[in-house]
């Protein structure tokens, strides 16, 4: 190795451990963030164009370790409360292998993003928005009538989306799909207390930590996409009803089949506890057809029923 590529390899090493020389600690607040903090960060990322994947204002979902995902187009921001770590790497971008990672601090509360599939100008905007000095009596009013509405967000995403059987089937199903799966992990806090517990142990290692929730993140997109023509099928079948019912039948069964994968093993097993209970639902659904029965109060009934 001659002097040169000794020196490159030495200078990108240190700029590397530069990046990671800091490590996590937890406040009293991780885990369990404040409703009007996390409403005013919905808020400015309405703003920015983009849309929370979490439908619920509790925050927290333990199985990816974040509070909530803004979602615009195939661009994704991750944002974590509560997460104290040294003062010098905040206000900074850091690099990591899946995307970049920025701590500040926001209404008195420890923050952190990490972008995802994210360029550098789109990112700079999102920065931009939080800078200090930009948080006035104003974006606390909003905030908290944004969050006075904000438990109907998922109801209007679903009405939204569901303009007709076809729209969800063809064009937006994976962006419905995966707001009622990310949605439903918000609800199953209860349940993950020992993905949470291993998240903590990686506050000595955040480059890990933050490789995990992409890795878990990736799994649940993939899964998404793959599971899209049993579900158009699925739609197809179903699309005598009401397409807001279709909709809020398809969460409900999502919903279930993640509860289901994580008392059955993990957020991986998502696809075959749906497709059980796509399964189960068509089965109801023939008979009911047979009977020329088609109460869609059971059906909703019935689509929210463990698998």
């Amino acid at each position: 190795m001659n002097k040169i590529t000794f020196l490159s390899v030495l200078f990108l090493m240190t700029f590397a451990k530069a990046d990671f020389d800091f490590m996590y600690s937890e406040s009293s607040n991780v885990g369990n963030p404040d409703k009007m903090i996390l409403s005013y960060f919905n808020n400015a990322f309405s703003d920015l164009g983009y849309k929370p994947l979490n439908g619920n204002l509790n925050g927290a979902l333990p199985e990816l370790f974040v509070d909530q995902i803004y979602q615009k187009n195939e661009s994704y921001v991750f944002l974590k409360l509560g997460l104290k770590t040294n003062k010098n790497v905040e206000n900074r971008l850091i690099d990591h292998p899946d995307g970049k990672i920025y701590h500040f601090t926001e209404l008195n509360t420890n923050a952190a993003f990490f972008f995802y599939q994210l360029e550098s100008s789109a990112i700079n905007k999102v920065i931009t928005k939080f800078k200090p000095n930009k948080i006035s009596l104003l974006n606390l009013v909003i905030s908290k009538s944004y969050g006075q509405s904000s438990q109907c967000h998922m109801q209007n995403a679903i009405k939204k989306t569901t303009s007709s059987s076809e729209a969800i089937a063809l064009h937006s199903f994976a962006d419905l799909a995966l707001k009622c799966a990310v949605t439903a992990l918000g609800g199953a806090k209860d349940q993950l207390t020992e993905t949470v517990t291993f998240f903590k142990t990686l506050f000595s290692n955040p480059s890990k930590m933050w490789s995990e929730t992409i890795e878990k993140f990736k799994g649940l997109i993939e899964t998404v996409k793959n599971l899209r023509p049993e579900i158009e099928n699925f739609i197809k079948q179903i699309k005598s009803l009401n397409s807001d019912q279709v909709g809020e039948i398809l969460c409900n069964m999502i919903g279930s089949a993640v509860v289901g994968a994580l008392l059955g093993g993990g957020i991986a097993k998502l696809g075959v506890f749906l497709l059980n209970k796509i399964q189960s639902f068509q089965k109801v659904f023939k008979i009911m057809n047979k009977l020329k029965n088609k109460s869609s109060e059971f059906l909703l009934r019935f689509s929210k029923c463990p698998i």
